[in-house]
């Protein structure tokens, strides 16, 4: 019995301790209607603007275009992020990541999409989804929901909250950018 408590005590301290993911929803209304929400969100070239404006490097576009009856991006880009101290041990602060998009067909005024983003080389994902769905009167909202899992030995939610932030000012940035382009194409 001693032996297994022994055992069990060390499994304890040995096992690693992984970060629960953190959930974060964001959304914005557009006066504009689905299809030219879906139009500024779906082009490639706003699509590579959009990153480059946002200040990452090297934005590559993998794939851009139909998928079934949906719709396919993805690209791969460096970022650079301004880390907080006790995450600079764990993680580099200039990475490249992959972001893939995937939108289902458009049903009865509303636009379902899923993504997922691979930091490569560090233990950090982010999956989630994106919504436009129309309101009347020329609106559409968008919201987007996200899952961010940081798999890092007792500080991994800790990165998770501080992540939590960037990746709110972030989509936000991403709703003033299809905003301002659905203004400029008009």
């Amino acid at each position: 019995m001693a032996a297994a408590a022994a055992a069990t005590s060390r499994l304890r301290r040995t096992a690693p301790i992984y970060a629960a993911a953190m959930d974060l929803t964001e959304e914005t209304t557009y006066d504009a209607t689905l299809a030219e929400v879906y139009a500024v969100e779906t082009d490639e070239a706003e699509y590579l603007a959009r990153f480059a404006e946002g200040g990452d490097r090297d934005v590559e576009m993998l794939e851009c275009g139909p998928d079934g009856d949906g719709w396919a991006m993805r690209n791969r880009r460096v970022i650079t992020v301004d880390l907080p101290g006790f995450a600079q041990k764990a993680l580099k602060p200039t990475n490249t990541i992959e972001h893939t998009v995937r939108f289902a067909p458009a049903v009865d005024g509303r636009q379902e999409g899923t993504f997922s983003i691979d930091v490569q080389g560090a233990p950090v994902r982010t999956d989630g989804t994106i919504v436009f769905e129309e309101l009347g009167d020329g609106r559409t909202r968008h919201t987007v929901r996200c899952d961010v899992q940081v798999k890092i030995p007792l500080i991994g939610g800790k990165i998770a909250n501080w992540a939590k932030g960037d990746i709110s000012g972030q989509i936000r940035r991403e709703f003033d950018y299809t905003r301002r382009r659905i203004a400029e194409r008009r």
